[in-house]
Parts: C-alpha cells; structure tokens; sequence
C-alpha cells in the first residue's frame, strides 16, 4: 500500500528489474483498472503518483550513493481509449497524452507492455525489452483472463 494524501493506493503488481551491471534497480507499481471514476483526469492522485515515486527515488538513494533506485507506476486502463477519450478530464485527449502520464490502455495488448518496459527500461535496452515483454505478457495474460475472464 501506498499512501497518497490520506488517499491508499494498492497496486495489483510490482515489476522488479535489478540491473546489477550498473548498480540500478527499477521498481515500478502497476494498476490495472477503468478511469471513469478518475474525477480530477490527469490530476487524479493515482495518475499523479508515478511524478512523486520519481522524485522519491531520487531522495532515496542519490547518484554520490552508488546504488540507484528508480520509482514509477502505471496505470493499465481497463477502459478503452474510444470510451474515455471523450469524457476523461476536459475531454478529447490525445492517446499521446495519456501515456505521457504513464496511463496505458489493456487493449493495445504487447503494445501496452512494450510501452511500459521501454518508459521503465529506457532506450537503451531494446534486447532486453522485447525478452521482458514476451514473459510479461504472458503473465498478465494469465492474470487477466483469470480476474477478467
């Protein structure tokens, strides 16, 4: 549990990569579910909380300490871009947008994935991305057919 301005925040799963060539470990808290009830769009909390972990990590454990730690979250919308595009926030988002502020959308399936690792991992670990990418998707594939039918 994450607490969030009195407001819990209970990711369904942590992705955990430790890249012990270079000393980094990037933790990122990953929420799957529908963005109708997110009053505030891009200011709701739960969206919001991926700029906090950012800045917490660097908090935790600076660059002088050796060991880097990287915080973020996602949130995996349940609702489909054509549905929310319309009445989230302001309305008429750009998908652009959404995944700028790490909300990604279930029904771009590998593409989802792909767009995670590559914003947690960076650029430069495209081979370890598209191996991370065939056994994450075939987790929460699992995951998700087993909550979601």
């Amino acid at each position: 549990m994450i607490q969030r301005l009195g407001r819990p925040f209970y990711p369904d799963f942590i992705l955990w990569v430790i890249e012990d060539k270079d000393n980094k470990q990037r933790i990122a808290f990953i929420d799957p579910h529908g963005l109708r009830m997110a009053r505030g769009g891009f200011n709701d909390p739960k969206i919001r909380l991926y700029k906090e972990l950012e800045e917490l990590g660097k908090k935790l454990c600076p660059a002088s300490s050796g060991t880097r730690v990287y915080l973020t979250s996602f949130i995996i919308s349940t609702t489909s871009y054509e549905e929310i595009k319309h009445v989230f926030g302001i309305g008429n988002h750009a998908k652009e947008e959404f995944y700028q502020n790490h909300v990604l959308f279930q029904e771009d399936y590998l593409d989802c994935i792909d767009r995670l690792l590559k914003i947690m991992l960076g650029s430069k670990c495209k081979r370890c991305v598209k191996s991370c990418i065939d056994i994450f998707y075939s987790f929460f594939r699992k995951i998700a057919t087993r909550f979601w039918g």
